[in-house]
């Protein structure tokens, strides 16, 4: 099967079978908090697509960042993965490591917060989240699920 992100309006093209599982999106849990969850598998991480999803201008990210690895991912030795801001990855985003997305349970990645996910201020434009890699490659696209779930709040 074959999936593109179309040049136009970032749709999601699926060309044969559709596959589920590429899931992104927004939780309100309580009164302004939000959590930006995204499903993460070894397909999705070769394929470097995802649903788009916004983090809206005027929103906080409160540095509290969970990877929750249901099983474990098959990557090349020093492969880094960026979630963030779309062109921007590693700029604004968290970074998450092959160690991390090997080892199969809940880890605190709030370590890996860059830019303005880092830090306590408003985001100064809205934030299309898209996938890359920074360094190494997926080895195997057939094994690997986890979730990232990034905690931030919607003042506006």
């Amino acid at each position: 099967m074959s999936i593109e992100l179309a040049s136009k309006r970032d749709v999601l093209v699926n060309y044969g079978t559709r596959v589920t599982g590429r899931a992104a999106g927004i939780v309100k849990t309580e009164g302004a908090n939000n959590e930006l969850v995204i499903d993460l598998t070894g397909q999705i991480l070769t394929d470097l697509i995802v649903f788009p999803v916004v983090v809206p201008s005027g929103s906080i990210f409160t540095g509290e960042a969970r990877l929750v690895v249901s099983e474990a991912f098959n990557l090349a030795v020093g492969t880094v993965v960026e979630v963030g801001q779309q062109g921007s990855e590693v700029t604004n985003g968290v970074s998450l490591t092959e160690a991390e997305l090997e080892s199969t349970g809940t880890k605190d990645v709030s370590a890996g917060l860059a830019g303005e996910w880092a830090i306590t201020s408003e985001l100064s434009t809205d934030h299309t989240i898209d996938i890359a890699l920074s360094a190494g490659s997926v080895t195997s696209s057939t094994v690997g699920k986890a979730q990232l779930i990034l905690e931030y709040i919607k003042l506006a």
